[in-house]
This record gives C-alpha cells, sequence and structure tokens, in this order.
C-alpha cells in the first residue's frame, strides 16, 4: 500500500499496488518523505500556478465562483483546512444568520454525509482529490478550485492540458494516478534485476502477505 504524499505528491492518497513478475522479484520504491514535517503542501502545489512557469492551461478562475450567495458568505468564515460536518463546527465557525436550517439531532449519525464547504489545507498535504469540482473549495479565496489547481495537487505539471468540460476535466484528475507516485513506481521497477526464475519452493505463508496489506478484524 503506497502513499502518495510519502513520494511527493501535495494531496493524501493511499493505493494497493500488486506486482507480479517472472523471474525475479518485485521492487517497490522506498518513500522519498517519510514525515509530515518533509511532505509537499497544497501552498508549494499552488505555488507553482505562476505566469514564470510558462502557460498555464485548465485555469479558469471565472468558472471556480460560487453560484449561491449564501454559501459564498459562509465560505468567508472558514479557515483554511476547515469546513462544516458536525454542529460544533456549525457553531464554531458560522454567525447565527448563517447557519444551515437543519435539526442536527435527526441526522443521520449526527452529521453531514460530506463535509461542506471544506477548504483545503495550506501547509499540508490535501486530503485525496475526488472527481467532483465542488468537494473542495480553495484554502484562502472564496471559491472552488480551478481543475489546475487540483490537477497541482495530484502532482501534474502545468503543461498537461485536460480536454473536455470542466466536469470532464475533474473526473480525469479525481481519477488519476498522481504522476509522482507513478514516476517512483516505474524507477523502481526499471531497476529490477532479472537473474532468472524465482524459486518456487520458496515458502509463501498468508501471514506474510497480509503484513505488507490492509488489515481487517478478524484477520489472521
Amino acid at each position: 500500500v503506497m502513499r502518495a504524499e510519502e513520494y511527493g505528491v501535495p494531496s493524501k492518497r493511499r493505493r494497493a499496488i500488486i506486482m507480479g513478475v517472472k523471474g525475479a522479484y518485485p521492487l517497490f520504491p522506498k518513500p522519498r518523505y517519510k514525515n509530515e514535517t518533509t511532505f509537499k503542501t497544497v501552498k508549494d502545489a499552488l505555488e507553482q500556478l505562476s505566469d514564470r512557469y510558462g502557460n498555464i492551461y485548465n485555469h479558469d478562475l471565472e468558472r471556480a465562483k460560487l453560484a449561491n450567495e449564501l454559501d459564498f458568505k459562509r465560505l468567508k468564515c472558514i479557515p483554511a483546512g476547515a469546513g462544516i460536518r458536525y454542529q460544533k463546527d456549525e457553531l464554531k465557525y458560522l454567525p447565527k444568520r448563517l447557519r444551515f436550517d437543519v435539526d442536527w439531532k435527526q441526522i443521520s449519525e449526527g452529521r453531514f454525509r460530506q463535509t461542506r464547504l471544506q477548504r483545503l489545507p495550506l501547509d499540508a498535504p490535501g486530503p485525496t482529490i475526488l472527481t467532483s469540482r465542488t468537494m473542495y473549495y480553495h484554502p484562502i479565496e472564496h471559491r472552488y478550485l480551478t481543475p489546475r489547481e487540483a490537477a497541482a495537487c495530484q502532482s501534474f505539471p502545468n503543461d498537461f492540458i485536460f480536454e473536455g468540460s470542466a466536469t470532464a476535466q475533474f473526473r480525469q484528475i479525481g481519477n488519476a494516478v498522481p504522476p509522482l507516485l507513478a514516476k517512483s513506481l516505474g524507477q523502481a521497477i526499471k531497476k529490477i534485476k532479472f537473474e532468472g526464475r524465482v524459486n518456487k519452493k520458496k515458502n509463501i505463508t498468508r501471514s506474510s502477505i497480509a503484513k505488507n496489506a490492509f488489515t481487517y478484524r478478524g484477520a489472521v
């Protein structure tokens, strides 16, 4: 299980990678960044969106504006890295005149299913970039992300062009394997030395496989 942020991606994404190699042993890349103090941040990603880096594609600020005036006023009250999911969030960030017209005691599990008005953090990796353009908001400006900003959080270079509508672009970005994660994996695969067939008598046990996989309650 590889974590994208450990390979220079300024957003969090866990992916189970299965590798089958004939004639050698699999080789996975070692993490380049091992703790939160070294991870690339959303701020690092957004700083790359400067004219001095060349043409910036898929970065339409006009289409990133909020059409809902009430949500615009609410978003202005929410700091970077925060959003509204529980009643405590609403009470903390929103004045009474801007609060949601909901009975928190009647909502399933006492929370919104998805965090509303979720701003990206600034000085940390962002959450997993999803396929909807309305899931996340800019950490400082009062608007949605542009496709280019979402792509930067996925580690795409500025000159990579996404085609189609904004909806289609976000679907491509959200479904993608982060390029820096893929690059690290590819570099590791190139280092595999094929020296003949693997000894088929090697004792492979369930526990030896499970220690590097997801663990579930009740699993051996």
